[in-house]
């Protein structure tokens, strides 16, 4: 299915990083569930831990200006995520809005001195909420996936328990990036070696065409759908203006 296909992507996308040049934006992948324990945090594990071998979650700041001093932290820094976990009822922000696609970040040195430093973007986005609501603007920026659990969470019982202590067992961030390298190859040997003429080229997302269009590329060739498509959430994104449109 559509989350699914957005769930691979994501993983692609932080091993094959090196792909793309210092400043390609890349969309937030944003995980909406229904409930507590449906499996949010663990599928952001999932895409983090095989390749950096942790996922560090954070709070969401309380004000734009604690979310712009936070920016400008993991720009300086040169993270390769932001894990904002369990965020709350919706995210309205316009410091997010221009970090996520922004080619580049600038900002002042620590230390109280004068000197401003300018940095390429390096840094993949990633928040779980549940029946969060995004703006417009941000929904426009992001890759939804959506988990809905019928029943209680309490009591179901799992044959494996994937847990980050699992998951960053040697041997399972092995098996791990042994299937995402598999998926890439399969990529690779269709297209590698020829003039482009056979390539299939697909629409990216606008303001993330590069980036989109690559992952997107690798995914439907591993027999996924396109995680591309547009999600309906229902509590995301306008849709006061959306409701009015229609009627």
């Amino acid at each position: 299915n559509r989350s699914w296909a957005v769930q691979i992507a994501v993983m692609i996308g932080c091993y094959c990083r090196a792909f793309f040049p210092p400043g390609t934006a890349k969309p937030m992948l944003t995980i909406v569930g229904n409930q507590p324990g449906t499996g949010k945090s663990t599928l952001v594990a999932m895409a983090l831990i095989p390749v950096f071998g942790h996922a560090s979650a954070g709070k969401m700041p309380r004000n734009d200006d604690e979310m712009n001093k936070e920016l400008e932290t993991i720009a300086r820094t040169q993270s390769p995520y932001l894990f904002l976990d369990d965020i709350g009822e919706s995210i309205y922000s316009v410091a997010l809005n221009r970090f996520i696609t922004a080619s580049s970040h600038a900002g002042r040195e620590m230390g109280g001195n004068d000197k401003l430093f300018r940095v390429p973007q390096l840094t993949q986005v990633f928040c779980t909420g549940n029946d969060i609501k995004l703006s417009a603007d941000l929904m426009r920026r992001t890759l939804a996936m959506e988990l809905h659990l019928a029943t209680e969470i309490r009591g179901r019982k799992y044959d494996r328990a994937i847990t980050p202590a699992y998951l960053a067992k040697p041997e399972t961030r092995q098996s791990m990036l042994a299937a995402l390298c598999g998926v890439l190859r399969a990529t690779l040997d269709l297209y590698g070696g020829t003039d482009g003429d056979n390539i299939v080229r697909i629409d990216g997302l606008e303001s993330f065409e590069d980036y989109t269009s690559t992952i997107s590329t690798i995914v439907q060739v591993a027999g996924y759908t396109d995680p591309l498509v547009a999600p309906e959430l229902a509590s995301s994104g306008a849709e006061d203006d959306d409701e009015m449109r229609l009627l």
